[in-house]
């Protein structure tokens, strides 16, 4: 058995028999009720998510992420500042882009995380990155959310 078809099955099952059938609340709530989160569970929860998602990411077929998660792979994919500029994770390149441009509106001027579950606000500006071709930066932490670079 492959991982995939593992990841597949768990998503399966949860989706079934799961109290909470959206996976990424199941998990949290199971990640916060853990020994190892005693001291800070929110914390600890919303990092092993992060990191659990980057090392799954490529598995689910975007069919599989719309339905268990409501995450399209299909669009343009960023990093979530909460989580990635807010501490949770801890800013490096390999960041998982965990969030999307808010879905159903014309003129997007947030960013909706998967794993937190939060709104953020965007601007919607030129990254000064040489390297990149982003145009979505963080309102609250000036960053883009493709690269990460700074953007006053």
């Amino acid at each position: 058995m492959l991982a995939s078809d593992l990841i597949r099955i768990v998503l399966f099952i949860n989706s079934y028999l799961g109290k909470d059938k959206n996976w990424v609340k199941a998990r949290y709530s199971y990640l916060c009720s853990t020994p190892v989160s005693i001291i800070d569970p929110e914390t600890y929860a919303d990092h092993r998510l992060i990191g659990e998602f980057g090392a799954v990411r490529d598995l689910p077929t975007p069919t599989e992420m719309k339905v268990y998660f409501g995450f399209d792979k299909k669009r343009r994919n960023f990093m979530c500042p909460r989580c990635v500029f807010g501490g949770v994770y801890g800013y490096d390149d390999r960041e998982p882009k965990t969030a999307m441009l808010e879905p159903n509106k014309h003129d997007p001027d947030a960013v909706w995380c998967f794993v937190c579950g939060e709104i953020q606000p965007v601007e919607r500006v030129l990254c000064t990155s040489a390297e990149c071709k982003g145009n979505v930066i963080s309102f609250e932490w000036g960053r883009c959310l493709n690269c990460g670079a700074e953007t006053p």
